[in-house]
């Protein structure tokens, strides 16, 4: 009889069943949560790209309004902002002739929806009253969100997409 040999007791070969099963269910549940990660990764782009966008477009309107001060009363007014769905052509009449006052603060307003419908999902932008102050409020928003949504009674309303500039009158 050899030493080595005990009756009743025998080496294991490979893996059992039920260990590959484990294996492969951890596996899987690593997976899953790295394509979770890599998803909400996305979106936080997504809404970094958005948020970047909405800030050059606010400051672009900033910028048109400052550069035309003869028609503040146009840019200011909300009822020239309309927030439907802009032409699909841009408006480039200014940019083949000279223009008035005017007609450049009408041309900045169409531009300006233009851009923000185009660079943004359902992108819009307007100029009002800010709630509750005495400053003007550059407001655009996207996602189907509208600029007169940004605002409540006491603030700019968190969790939306919204971005918001107030400006001295």
């Amino acid at each position: 009889m050899r030493a080595n040999k005990v009756p009743g007791i025998y080496r294991q070969g490979g893996f059992s069943m039920l260990e590959v099963l484990m294996a492969v269910l951890v596996m899987a549940v690593g997976v899953l949560g790295y394509a979770g990660l890599q998803l909400r990764a996305l979106d936080s782009t997504n809404q970094a790209y958005a948020r970047s966008q909405a800030t050059l477009l606010a400051q672009a309107t900033v910028e048109r309004i400052l550069a035309n001060p003869s028609e503040y009363a146009y840019y200011i007014d909300s009822d020239n902002w309309p927030t439907t769905v802009p032409s699909s052509t841009v408006d480039d009449s200014c940019n083949k002739a000279d223009c008035l006052p005017d007609a450049v603060a009408k041309w900045d307003v169409a531009q300006l929806r233009w851009q923000t419908w185009n660079l943004l999902p359902a992108g819009r932008v307007d100029v009002s009253p800010c709630i509750g102050s005495q400053l003007q409020c550059v407001r655009v928003a996207w996602n189907e969100t509208l600029p007169s949504e940004c605002e409540d009674a006491n603030a700019v309303v968190a969790g939306i997409d919204c971005f918001v500039v107030e400006v001295l009158p």
